[in-house]
């Protein structure tokens, strides 16, 4: 901690909250249970930041879709139990994401700067029909009013089915929504459309940048491929508004790209928008585009091979795109070779057409790495959700370095794998085979290629400094504000809610709250809020959920003040039948990666080729006690128990779902010594059986 910046707290004492204190009791004037510390507290770690404020929103967890709520609900957090509008209404039937969009003020293009940033908007579609909410509050100096957030319409449409959100980065982030309306016909509705306008009509067509002439300057349309007539084409009406959008003549508002000709055989991709450039880059037939939005042509780029790379064409084959990503002035692909055994990074360069091989190899591990994870200025991270290898963006075909990689007892705390700048932060956890105590560490891995961890604490949230810098080279667009981190972590990632400056990640921060039981590294602010969370006087929102029952609660807390964790939502523990009456979502992950769990997969076969239904897994273990799995969320195949559940060796034995009794297969007495061996699917996996496991757990006798 800077002692020139930050007093030592003096008598700090944090009161330990039971987990019964933060669920089930909601309700009260400040809208949810609030956990209890008596700090004494002289001083914070992070700045007040200023500029226009945002109401924040908040939903409930939806157990049927992974990482994904029912609803939305607005709310000044100064008063948190005063909902100022919300989709509670017909939950029934309310379709769609809640999605944000912030604003960007101030940018200057000379050197990527902003002087504000702040959540603008926030869009869902309840009932059929897309509603928006503007999110700005305080007083409009101009206006002389106070700003109160208020539903609108957002567009005059009803009956849309199957609506999704597009987004666009460009000075903030723009949500188009793409859904199906009565007739079933496609339609776009633009972000600023209010009541009396007219979805565009939608069809065979996709969405894929915003138009302008110069980055900075404002958008005066959208970019889109057209699948019926094989053309990348630009459309006019602004995406500030587009009152005449629902002209019959649709046609007229388009306008072709000069450009390469597309078949009904072609293959494209389009890579994406090039940094702070009027220019974007594709794929198109095996060979590399930079289109120009401001003169509306695309122009093939060649791509000169450079050592042992060779063509881009050769390296894509026959799918025509490869695994991507971009970043900066450069494309980056993961490749798998022809047998499969081994995959390379490569890396275009955008302005030069140089084609060069990073990566030769995976270095000291031997899984083949399937998908990128993140990037960082000076480097690129990608792997499996159990292994992270990095390679710098300048090597030439370079061993990669390894992060980490799972083990029977060692792993990856999934989701969070975040590129801030020159910094990849990302969790590990650890298992004791004895005792069942799990330990987390909260890692980073910087410029220089070297990693720093501090143990017993878990990246949780990242929040967006107001002013700032743009950066086009790394997975997070803005200047970091805080980070939250979890601290003195207990087995399930519960622990002291931090606020953190991110020039010193693995300082002691400033304490908040503390919640224990509740695992803060969710889906919900790693996948799908974490590029839109900006305090409001120091407020954001957060998600946590509990491994023991299935909870999860949104969390307001304060980076700037002690005693500030409220829980909004006091969720009830969900049923059974709600657990399983939704998505899949093992993803072929062993349980551990993402929860206090040990468990795995039952199949029909021996094989793995089909999924058991009805089944589960009983733990018996030598002192004659027993415990049966639970079901996890999807089909019969998908069985976890606590780590706190197993007591040392264990034989697995496979029963039908609805009882103890009904033995179907036994494995070897005792033969599974503890949590060494809880993450089942490591040793029985489809993909590979290791450690003298004879198939995947079947039920074939």
């Amino acid at each position: 901690m800077n002692m020139s910046r930050i007093k030592w707290f003096v008598g700090l004492s944090i009161a330990v909250v039971a987990s019964s204190a933060l669920v089930g009791c909601g309700g009260g004037d400040d809208g949810g249970s609030v956990a209890t510390t008596t700090p004494v507290v002289t001083d914070t770690l992070l700045a007040v930041q200023t500029g226009q404020q945002s109401a924040l929103f908040y939903g409930n967890t939806n157990h049927k879709k992974l990482g994904s709520v029912t609803n939305a609900r607005v709310f000044d957090p100064a008063n948190p139990g005063t909902v100022l509008a919300s989709s509670d209404d017909i939950m029934a039937t309310n379709i769609g994401r809640p999605q944000p969009s912030t604003a960007l003020v101030g940018y200057n293009s000379a050197d990527n700067t902003y002087t504000d940033l702040y959540v603008d908007t926030l869009y869902y579609v309840k009932g059929g029909a897309p509603k928006r909410v503007s999110m700005k509050s305080g007083h409009d100096m101009t206006t002389h009013t106070d700003l109160v957030p208020t539903e609108t319409a957002h567009s005059n449409a009803t009956g849309l089915t199957v609506p999704a959100y597009t987004e666009v980065n460009y000075l903030g982030t723009k949500r188009f929504l793409i859904a199906k309306d009565v007739s079933g016909g496609q339609v776009i509705v633009f972000p600023a459309a209010d009541g009396t306008n007219i979805p565009v009509p939608f069809v065979n067509k996709t969405l894929l940048t915003v138009r302008y002439a110069a980055y900075g300057q404002a958008a005066t349309g959208i970019v889109l491929y057209d699948s019926s007539s094989f053309k990348f084409r630009a459309m006019t009406p602004p995406i500030t508004g587009c009152s005449a959008c629902g002209v019959d003549a649709v046609d007229a508002q388009y306008t072709d790209f000069a450009g390469p000709t597309l078949t009904a055989a072609s293959k494209y991709a389009f890579l994406g928008d090039i940094g702070g450039t009027a220019t974007s880059a594709l794929i198109v037939d095996g060979k590399l585009y930079v289109m120009n939005k401001a003169t509306l042509t695309i122009t093939e780029k060649p791509v000169t091979p450079s050592g042992t790379a060779t063509t881009l064409a050769d390296l894509l084959g026959t799918s025509g795109k490869g695994s991507y990503k971009l970043f900066g002035d450069s494309v980056f692909y993961l490749l798998k070779s022809a047998d499969g055994k081994t995959a390379n990074i490569y890396r275009v360069n955008l302005t030069s057409g140089a084609l060069t091989q990073l990566t030769q190899g995976h270095g000291t591990s031997g899984t083949v790495p399937t998908k990128f994870l993140s990037a960082t200025d000076d480097w690129v991270l990608y792997g499996t959700d159990g292994l992270i290898l990095a390679v710098k963006k300048s090597a030439d075909k370079a061993s990669p370095t390894l992060l980490a990689e799972n083990t029977k007892t060692f792993g990856i705390r999934y989701p969070f794998h975040f590129g801030i700048g020159a910094d990849y932060l990302y969790v590990t956890y650890s298992v004791n085979a004895t005792t069942g105590k799990t330990t987390y560490k909260a890692c980073v891995f910087n410029a220089g290629g070297v990693t720093t961890c501090r143990d017993n604490s878990f990246w949780s949230n990242v929040s967006a400094a107001r002013k700032g810098k743009l950066n086009f080279t790394s997975d997070y667009p803005y200047t970091p504000y805080a980070y939250v981190r979890v601290d003195d972590t207990d087995d399930f990632g519960g622990g002291t809610l931090k606020a953190v400056d991110p020039v010193k990640p693995l300082d002691d921060g400033f304490a908040m709250g503390k919640v224990p039981t509740f695992n803060f590294n969710t889906f919900m602010h790693s996948f799908y809020y974490h590029k839109t969370t900006i305090d409001t006087e120091g407020h954001i929102v957060i998600y946590g959920k509990r491994d023991d029952n299935f909870v999860g609660d949104a969390f307001l807390v304060n980076l700037l003040k002690a005693n500030s964790v409220k829980n909004l939502t006091s969720e009830a523990a969900p049923s059974v039948a709600e657990i399983n009456g939704g998505d899949l979502h093992c993803h072929g992950r062993y349980c551990s990666t993402c929860h206090n769990f040990a468990g795995g997969k039952i199949y029909g076969d021996a094989a793995g080729s089909v999924e058991a239904v009805g089944y589960n897994m009983k733990f018996e273990f030598a002192d004659g006690t027993s415990k049966l799995a639970r079901l996890g969320k999807g089909k019969g195949e998908n069985f976890n128990l606590l780590h706190s559940d197993i007591k040392g060796e264990f034989t697995p034995v496979i029963v039908t779902a609805n009882g103890l009794a009904n033995e179907v297969k036994r494995g070897a007495k005792l033969g599974h010594s503890g949590l060494s061996y809880g993450n089942c699917d490591y040793c029985h996996a489809k993909s590979g059986l290791l450690y003298g496991a004879p198939a995947v757990i079947n039920i074939v006798k």
